[in-house]
């Protein structure tokens, strides 16, 4: 769902998107294998280059970890 939002430019779901990337952000370290599938931490990074002026998601994102803690 993430990277449809972010590819199509759904800015009325990147609240949820910015949601379920905070949510596999939790779940990353009860993965022990992630065979062919890149990390989390890889999948941000590629995900914050390649969206990167999509600014309203980074705000609805850096509001959601700021709720968590």
């Amino acid at each position: 769902m993430i990277d449809v939002v972010l590819n199509e430019a759904k800015s009325k779901y990147y609240d949820h998107a910015a949601k379920d990337l905070e949510k596999c952000g939790t779940l990353d370290s009860k993965i022990e294998y992630w065979g062919a599938l890149e990390s989390h931490r890889e999948y941000l990074k590629s995900i914050e280059i390649k969206h990167k002026k999509k600014i309203s998601f980074w705000f609805e994102y850096t509001s959601v970890l700021q709720k968590k803690y």
